[in-house]
């Protein structure tokens, strides 16, 4: 018996110096209530429910800290937050409704923020940094900030994440190359938007509501979803050079197809959609003015409207247009009876002009002008040929080759200053003065829709440069 006894004490001995295997113990610290784990500490819950001012530490016994989802969602009284260095994510509606929350310190050390993060706060600024690389859906959605440069490891910005943020002005993509769907819709301040060159797809409704919106370059873009800039009333030009994808709408619906197709996007069995043509990339621009599109690596199958809605809409120009994608490519707001934009003119090469003449819309020959290799954007008034000569908009040539410009309205002569060369042109004269010698002109300088139109060989030459044509790309080139 006593050999028994003696067995099992050595055993619990043995047992008691078994190390006990770590384990979640919760413990309150300062604010919150957390659970301390093997290799993190995450802070689950808050103490109290009327904090107005909180310091989130990065770090609590030598371990990083974790926030867990909801934290601070609805603490009305909460003002503003310090997260300490250490923090890597906040995480889904962690401060979701934190109406008075008016600034946030995030540190260094994040690297994604979740999705409803801060959805609907009173966020007033951010500062991103630049670790972060990834931003969830609504993460920002409905917040009062002002402007936002997006973190340069962060090429893909979420659903919705800044719709609604009514006081945005000014937006940064800085890498973005993919912004998905509504990221900014509802912005109505919104006027700016800038990138590093990498955009390459919008998809739908991104800029959708966001009125004032009129400076953004798209030109890299190469997919666009639909309606991507409905609503907008400022934007008058667009130059998609490298677009491959958009959505139109197939032209069985306009001739009262019950089911039609939105090419690249949905299928619609009717119902709950007033206007299925607004769906197209372009519809509801209604300002805006003049396209310029190259159709080299279009490649959106079946015939569609793109641009739709868009009462303004007065000049398309096409590079790399062909008879193969005539049949796909309806891009203008068109009913196969008429144009409903009746001043809409056409420009490009003998292509487009079949293709208008067989659709009842004008057409003009495209004509380019390059300096040193590069096209000068004429876009809002282009050139045209006048007794044998390539008449430019003043004020562009004259800028693009450095002089700077005067207007003597008086004598509505034009003087264009480089150096110690002065150049004058006249209204309606056969004769340029360059530094008060007469130069004879073939075509005089005039005036066509409110712009003054001068000779383009006369005034590069008149400014040092050689000038060339080249018939079969129709193109002025200038070298300087």
């Amino acid at each position: 018996m006593k050999k028994v006894l003696s067995l099992v004490i050595s055993c619990l001995i043995i047992i008691g110096c078994i190390p006990v295997c770590a384990k979640e113990t919760e413990q309150n610290y300062s604010d919150f209530i957390v659970v301390e784990n093997e290799d993190d500490v995450t802070i689950t819950k808050v103490t109290q429910s009327n904090l107005v001012n909180v310091t989130i530490p990065g770090e609590i016994n030598g371990k990083k800290v974790k926030l867990s989802s909801h934290l601070f969602e609805g603490m009305e009284s909460l003002e503003s937050v310090i997260i300490e260095e250490g923090v890597v994510e906040i995480p889904e509606n962690a401060f979701h409704k934190c109406i008075n929350l008016k600034t946030v310190k995030l540190p260094n050390t994040l690297e994604i923020i979740d999705e409803w993060a801060f959805r609907e706060s009173g966020l007033n600024e951010i500062d991103l940094p630049n670790r972060v690389i990834s931003i969830g859906n609504s993460a920002f959605n409905g917040t009062k900030i002002t402007n936002v440069r997006i973190p340069e490891k962060v090429t893909i910005l979420s659903n919705y994440v800044f719709s609604g943020c009514e006081q945005l002005t000014f937006v940064d993509l800085n890498n973005v190359e993919v912004v998905r769907q509504g990221a900014f819709s509802e912005c109505i301040k919104l006027e700016k938007v800038v990138h590093s060159g990498n955009l390459i797809e919008l998809e739908s409704c991104v800029f959708e509501n966001c009125p004032v919106l009129n400076e953004i370059d798209v030109k890299n873009v190469k997919a666009f979803g639909s309606r991507v800039f409905y609503g907008n009333e400022k934007i008058e030009y667009m130059n998609l050079q490298s677009v491959e994808e958009a959505v139109m709408v197939k032209d069985d619906y306009i001739q009262g197809d019950e089911n039609p197709y939105f090419v690249g996007e949905w299928y619609i069995k009717g119902g709950g959609i007033s206007s299925p043509l607004s769906f197209s990339s372009f519809s509801g621009m209604m300002a805006l003015k003049t396209v310029r599109v190259n159709l080299a690596n279009f490649k959106t199958k079946g015939i569609g409207v793109l641009f739709f809605r868009t009462p303004q809409l007065d000049t398309i120009i096409y590079e790399n247009f062909s008879p193969e994608v005539t049949g796909k490519w309806l891009c203008h707001e068109y009913d196969l009876t008429k144009p409903r934009n009746t001043n809409l003119v056409l420009y490009g090469n003998e292509d487009v002009k079949a293709y208008s003449e067989s659709i009842g819309i004008s057409f003009k020959e495209l004509i380019d002008v390059n300096l040193n290799g590069e096209r000068i954007r004429m876009d809002d008034c282009l050139p045209y040929i006048k007794n044998d000569r390539t008449l430019v908009p003043m004020r562009t040539i004259f800028e693009a080759l450095g002089a700077e410009v005067n207007w003597d309205n008086d004598t509505r002569t034009a003087i264009g200053k480089k150096g110690n060369v002065e150049v004058k042109i006249t209204i309606g004269e056969n004769v340029l003065y360059k530094n008060g010698e007469a130069i004879e002109l073939d075509a005089p300088a005039e005036i066509t829709n409110d712009r003054t139109m001068v000779p383009v060989r006369a005034i590069s030459e008149a400014f040092g440069c050689t000038v060339n044509w080249d018939n079969d790309t129709k193109t002025v080139e200038i070298t300087n």
